[in-house]
């Protein structure tokens, strides 16, 4: 690391101690005190005009400290001498974010009598390119604040090694006698002049895979007492409130902390004046504690009366009719897939996941609840989601997508909290590319997440007409099924000898085709990550076929794998004998892993079959991911022998509302030899006014997903 600072000299030294250990002072004129987050605990006292505040580790990994600390000494340093002859009392604040080998600085120059922003500068670039990325930003500073140019430095480059570390002078003198950097410097510095990549044990999964928190897309994040940040573009940044203890779940928002912590205001509209501000607003506040993320609301309404809720019945499509507040949190920050949690004024519960920003989950269940209340311009609400039920990056400090919904059904008002295309439609809620970004989340320490759930069951029959006949004979049956968090985000589920005896009944249909009815999943076994096995472009469906069809799968599409498949044969029950799934995410990979052995069922004509499924994608580029999928059936249903099924498929989404979804996929069916593929290819345009699709589709006469439908 390096100081640049003089420090050959007892002078030198002392000045860099006041530098980096500033001894606290009243507050002066110019000085940035008062400011929102001019406070930190660890600030540097900049002299002649200008004040470096630390820069914040936006990443949360404590082993990167120090590059904060070297940054705002660096600016000091630069700025100082250029400030000392110069007008205008300035303060400098900012940020930084590292992901492996990558490196992100955020910086903000104040002018400290008014706390206005005059200039904001963000920088990316490589570790190796730190120096280089300092000096650009210090420039950068200097330029907004019209400060002389720096007296040349003496030319160097050379290398100076204090102990095992070795820093670049470049002209200053580099920390070189102490032999230990301060504080939490040292040894993270490798001796080419960039930073080791080296990743603490609570930013890596158990299966060795870095989590290290994405860059902020968005402005920097807000320092405390604000709450949000806005930019040019829309975009914004939320910071997630800490609480000393729980909520007390009432929905009445008359704790302390929603007197202390201004809400996050100035929703947007979607419908039906699009980018105008909301008629009815709505203020939120994002807090936590140790276990469990809240989100409260105030919701304002112009018209009282008219408030619509007359739904309680649990992820009820009749919820849609009613006044409805809506969050959505990306908790891997992927900017695609996330979960949904939508409430009205009676506090009725709905959820869903949602994969590719397009394709949601209705029938998985989470635990959490809601409280509401009325007051006379609206109504209010708190939501508490514990942890455990969130999927998450491994690492204490997060960083999230998150984004509200707003929709008052008396005037068919749709607002959220960032600008959302019309053009979406209700599809605006799944995008979580638009989404704002929320920092400060810290959640629980790595536990066993680990749930057994057992059963038996019992009985006693008696049949004196049966041969050789029945008494009182006792019988019974029990099995298992078991959850396991393998990492925070990878899950493994185990079964044996399977109950969906509690399972709700399907929904009933009239069928006038002569094609088969398309029964949604409602085991709970198989809702874990259900989303990672869709196949090509998933849900594609408009409101028309979403609202009045019932359709999840939009187009005729095959679908490669449907795990009603399993289990089920001609609508009549096949035992499962046992069986495991893997579903989660690793960094920028999407795991599927499926294996299950059912028995056999004379009464449903199946013999005993094992079935095994494979998922793997990977997200590219900012809103898009390709995948691979391999399925296999040992028992075909036509024919003797084992069936096969493999296929690759991309989705792109480009602008914001352009879609290239493609797949070439081919199976192997016992009896079934040539013709066996299919393939697609659809560019969807949805415009406000105008929409365009173009497709492609092939499906070959022996083309049999013995695993799908």
């Amino acid at each position: 690391m390096r100081f640049p600072v003089p420090c050959r000299s007892l002078a030198g030294w002392v000045a860099l101690a006041a530098v980096l250990y500033p001894t606290p002072g009243p507050a002066q004129e110019g000085s940035g005190e008062g400011l929102p987050g001019a406070g930190p605990a660890f600030v540097r006292a900049g002299v002649s005009g200008i004040r470096v505040d630390s820069f914040r580790n936006i990443s949360g990994d404590p082993a990167d400290d120090w590059i904060g600390e070297g940054i705002a000494a660096t600016l000091d340093a630069d700025l100082a001498a250029r400030a000392a002859h110069a007008p205008g009392s300035w303060l400098v604040r900012g940020g930084y974010q590292r992901l492996a080998g990558r490196i992100r600085l955020t910086a903000e120059l104040l002018d400290a009598k008014t706390g206005r922003v005059e200039h904001a500068a963000t920088l990316d670039g490589t570790m190796s390119d730190l120096f280089a990325l300092q000096d650009e930003l210090s420039a950068r500073l200097a330029r907004a604040a019209a400060l002389p140019a720096p007296v040349a430095a003496p030319p160097s480059g050379r290398w100076i090694t204090a102990g095992t570390r070795a820093t670049r002078s470049r002209g200053r003198a580099a920390n070189a006698d102490a032999g230990t950097a301060p504080r939490s410097m040292a040894g993270t510095e490798s001796p080419a002049g960039g930073m080791a990549a080296a990743v603490s044990a609570g930013a890596s999964g158990s299966a060795g895979f870095a989590m290290a928190p994405a860059i902020i897309h968005g402005p920097p994040p807000p320092i405390a007492p604000e709450v949000i940040r806005r930019d040019a573009e829309g975009r914004a940044t939320m910071r997630a409130i800490r609480l000393a203890g729980p909520l007390q779940l009432d929905g009445q928002l008359d704790e302390r902390v929603y007197f202390t912590v201004p809400p996050v205001t100035d929703f947007i509209q979607q419908e039906p004046d699009e980018g105008a501000p909301a008629r009815d607003q709505t203020e939120v506040w994002v807090l936590f504690d140790r276990d469990t993320f809240y989100v409260a609301a105030r919701c304002w309404s112009t018209d009282p009366e008219r408030i619509i809720a007359n739904e309680m019945k649990r992820d009820s499509y009749n919820m849609f009719g009613n006044e409805t507040f809506s969050v959505v949190l990306d908790t891997f920050y992927d900017r695609r897939n996330g979960f949904n949690f939508i409430t009205n004024a009676l506090g009725a519960l709905f959820d869903a996941t949602i994969t590719n920003e397009r394709t949601p989950n209705l029938d998985w269940n989470a635990v959490w609840d809601v409280r509401t209340g009325r007051f006379e311009q609206g109504w209010t609400l708190e939501m508490a989601i514990p942890f455990k039920s969130l999927r998450y990056r491994t690492g204490p400090l997060q960083t999230w997508g998150i984004n509200f919904q707003r929709n008052v059904a008396s005037t068919n008002e749709t607002s959220f909290l960032t600008p959302i295309p019309a053009a979406l439609a209700f599809q605006g809620m799944f995008r979580f590319s638009s989404a704002p970004t929320l920092v400060g989340v810290e959640v629980p320490a790595s536990g066993t997440r680990l749930e057994v759930k057992p059963y038996a069951i019992s009985d006693v029959s008696t049949d004196l007409n049966a041969t050789p006949r029945l008494s009182n004979d006792p019988g019974g049956d029990f099995g298992v099924d078991v959850k396991y968090g393998v990492t925070q985000g990878l899950t493994a589920d185990l079964t044996y000898n399977t109950d969906f005896a509690q399972v709700e009944v399907d929904e009933q249909q009239v069928n006038l085709t002569r094609f088969s009815l398309f029964f949604p999943e409602k085991r709970e076994f198989f809702l874990e990550g259900q989303g990672i096995f869709d196949f090509g472009g998933g849900f594609r469906g408009g409101p028309t076929a979403y609202y009045f069809k019932g359709e999840r799968f939009g187009g005729a599409a095959p679908v490669l794998f449907f795990s009603r498949r399993i289990g089920l044969n001609e609508g009549k029950t096949v035992p499962i004998r046992g069986g495991g799934r893997l579903t989660g995410k690793v960094g920028p990979y999407s795991i599927g892993l499926l294996d299950v052995q059912t028995g056999s069922e004379s009464a449903a004509g199946a013999p005993a079959t094992n079935f095994a499924v494979a998922r793997l994608k990977r997200d590219v580029l900012r809103r898009s991911a390709v995948g691979a999928l391999f399925t296999g059936r040992s028992a075909a249903v036509d024919a003797p022998g084992a069936s096969y099924t493999y296929g690759v498929d991309g989705v792109f989404s480009f602008y914001d509302n352009l879609n290239l979804n493609t797949y070439v996929a081919r199976t192997e069916t016992p009896g079934r030899r040539g013709d066996d593929a299919s393939y697609q290819g659809q560019l969807e345009y949805s415009g406000d006014r105008w929409g365009l699709v173009v497709e492609r589709l092939g499906v070959g006469a022996n083309f049999n997903p013995a695993v799908g439908f």
